[in-house]
């Protein structure tokens, strides 16, 4: 596809927005020619970003497209831990695996750097793919993953294929082929649990339930909830929280959970740990430029403090749709643990708040490239990429929604359909 037939196709954009009912007045003519998904300039980077990860995937096809039918054979991607925790409980304890002396000897030699650091009723959701061949298990990850990409775009109010296609074959999806991790999936819960939690608040309560699994990106969302007044879906979550972690007790002893909770404070991945690669936190942003790590750790606790408080504003004064974009971008700066695998947190925001609206060059720009930052990491750039992206971002866009970067004349209004 020639790009300017390329970015013409990505120019049409789906429905989005909010009922009439709550749509916000626009701001500038309905009447010039309409423009989405941002403009121009961000399409065309997205496009770039999509052909430079499929070039990057076939430089390491050894790596993303290893299919071994034994978990021995597999490359060093986290779905070894995933799938080898059933294993691991025939012969240990679930309390034992928090033990990183205990678990990495497990491991395939060369795995060994992997830790196992979710809360017990993750074991729940990640057991049945230790009774599949690793292979089967790696590509039922990567279906699921880009179906759950596909479900993002389109809750988004993205129905154009070309734009789908673009976040699909996406830098933040490279990253997660190369790791194996979830956060696609868990984005997609996370959109389901925000903008559906007043419409279907058994749905959004369930989706923020299986989120638990990794509890750190859905932490700020019960502020969403209380401040939008979503009590059946916070009741919910709460609830069905309560059942799945009771049920871990349950088959795993209470000794599982005190492991974890221990464990929490001392992941080398963590705010104040050792500098990691992949990793897009504020806290990490210090340690990466050698901050102690006390100042790292006091970052990341601002940085949750700041996101709670702007995600309480956004639910309190913005539409719900523009709210839970930015809540998504929010999440991801106060997770304590977030990756460039997370990136669908991150293209969610934008897709989210860009329908139906024109930016302006500079923040086209920045969006353009912290859609593409987890390239970074594959680059050889900078190490601190990814974070520095991550914060122009959600400053760019709190800047825009709380009245910064005021829409051009060509703004459109649309019309947004959750079901498609």
């Amino acid at each position: 596809m020639e790009t300017g037939t390329a970015i013409a196709s990505l120019s049409k954009a789906a429905g989005g927005g909010l009922p009439a009912s709550r749509q916000p007045a626009s701001s500038g003519s309905t009447t010039g020619p309409e423009v989405t998904a941002a403009g121009p300039w961000f399409m065309a980077l997205i496009i770039v970003s999509a052909l430079a990860s499929c070039l990057v995937a076939i430089l390491f096809s050894d790596h993303v497209f290893a299919f071994p039918a034994r978990v021995v054979d597999a490359p060093p991607e986290d779905l070894v831990v995933f799938h080898s925790i059933s294993d691991f409980l025939e012969r240990h304890s679930l309390a034992a695996a928090y033990d990183p002396d205990i678990f990495r000897n497990y491991l395939p030699e060369g795995r060994q750097a992997f830790l196992w650091l979710n809360p017990p009723h993750a074991v729940f959701f990640f057991s049945p793919l230790g009774a599949l061949p690793y292979g089967v298990a790696k590509a039922i990850l990567y279906a699921i993953s880009a179906l759950a990409m596909f479900g993002v775009c389109r809750l988004s109010g993205v129905k154009d294929n070309a734009i789908i296609a673009a976040a699909v074959l996406s830098p933040g999806m490279l990253a997660f082929a190369f790791t194996t991790q979830l956060g696609p999936i868990l984005a997609l819960l996370i959109i389901v649990a925000l903008t559906q939690s007043k419409t279907r608040p058994i749905l959004a309560g369930l989706a923020i339930a299986v989120a638990t699994i990794k509890p750190q990106y859905g932490l700020l969302v019960p502020v969403f909830l209380i401040a939008t007044g979503a009590w059946r879906a916070f009741a919910v979550a709460a609830i069905t929280s309560s059942l799945l972690a009771l049920a871990s007790v349950v088959c795993f002893g209470f000794d599982s959970w005190i492991a974890f909770v221990q464990s929490t404070g001392l992941s080398p991945t963590g705010p104040g740990g050792s500098p990691q690669l992949f990793s897009a936190t504020i806290g990490q942003l210090f340690a990466k430029i050698g901050a102690p790590a006390g100042i790292a750790i006091a970052a990341q606790l601002v940085a949750i403090g700041v996101a709670a408080r702007l995600i309480w504003a956004a639910a309190k004064t913005l539409p719900l749709e523009r709210a839970a974009g930015l809540a998504m971008i929010l999440s991801l700066v106060a997770a304590p643990s977030a990756w460039t695998y997370d990136w669908a947190f991150v293209m969610a925001a934008i897709l989210m708040l860009a329908k139906g609206q024109h930016w302006p060059l500079r923040l086209q720009l920045i969006a353009g490239a912290a859609w593409m930052a987890p390239l970074a990491v594959f680059l050889s750039s900078p190490a601190a990429t990814p974070n520095l992206a991550l914060i122009a971002l959600a400053a760019a866009l709190t800047w825009r929604e709380f009245g910064g970067f005021r829409p051009s004349a060509h703004t459109t209004r649309t019309t947004f359909s959750a079901s498609g």
